[in-house]
């Protein structure tokens, strides 16, 4: 009997880099609190391999589609050269005597997926499916760079002394496909909008970063995070509120920032943000 444990999914030849003991760290763009044994399973998608010296092997002799064994997470930290990224440290791989066709009814996702369903005492992963849509309601979501070390989309802190000088036109500079959330209230948002604020310093300077028009909520029950997705706008560059009029009395509403994802539609300054941003 298939044991029911989550799968990750990896191009080749990466899966096989894992499984073989030679790639001890995966690299991704989000931590992880998952710590255990995983399955590895060989994505549809493939890439030569690279050996040095500006050669390159193909890959096609490898498995795709498939389980090709099991590795544990134990451990997640910060990636010291990029700081918008993370170490997932991997240990004891398993390679499998014959690779495993998934169950066809699970598809790979882009975090985790069950290839063999979820152990019964798991629940499913909460999915907002609301067709109740309030166009006009606007959320709030705060970023501290100084706690996370980057700004909204990875940009590391220390290398850039003006944010108002990041220019937001160039998709290098808001590598962003998500923004993330802790707070339930984020099955609320499907159809709505949310501005993400960013913070930095002492005295604190808060940025208006971007606006999303919610498409997706989706659950990470692994991490115990909300991903909303969507459709997202930038200004050309962050915008300083601080001085502003009503942004002193929206950080108030909040509580400067401290509840988390807030929906602020019924304050004057959710019009402001909404036509800077736009």
């Amino acid at each position: 009997m298939k044991e029911k444990l989550k799968a990750l999914s990896v191009r080749q030849p990466y899966a096989e880099a894992i499984i073989d003991g030679r790639k001890k760290i995966e690299y991704r763009s989000h931590e992880t609190h998952v710590r255990e044994v995983i399955y590895i399973y060989a994505s549809l998608t493939r890439e030569d391999e690279y050996l040095g010296g500006g050669i390159y092997q193909t890959t096609d002799h490898l498995p795709i589609g498939v389980i090709i064994g099991t590795v544990e997470v134990y451990d997640c930290r910060v990636r010291k050269k990029n700081k918008g990224q993370f170490e997932w440290l991997l240990r004891n791989p398993r390679r499998f005597a014959k690779p495993i066709k998934p169950n066809l009814d699970e598809h790979p996702q882009p975090i985790w997926f069950y290839p063999f369903g979820k152990p019964e005492e798991v629940k499913p992963p909460k999915i907002s499916g609301s067709k109740k849509v309030i166009l006009s309601a606007t959320w709030v979501q705060y970023h501290n760079c100084d706690n996370r070390g980057v700004f909204p989309g990875g940009v590391d802190i220390e290398a850039i002394a003006n944010p108002e000088r990041i220019d937001l036109s160039k998709r290098k500079n808001r590598e962003m496909d998500y923004i993330y959330t802790t707070k339930k209230n984020a099955l609320r948002t499907a159809g709505e909008q949310v501005v993400l604020i960013a913070g930095i310093g002492s005295p604190k300077k808060f940025y208006a970063w971007c606006l999303l028009k919610v498409k997706n909520v989706e659950f990470d029950e692994d991490d115990g995070e909300y991903l909303l997705s969507g459709k997202f706008t930038y200004p050309s560059h962050p915008i300083l509120l601080n001085k502003i009029p009503g942004f002193s009395d929206l950080k108030h509403f909040c509580g400067n920032f401290g509840i988390g994802l807030q929906n602020i539609s019924k304050h004057d300054f959710a019009v402001v943000l909404r036509k800077l941003i736009a």
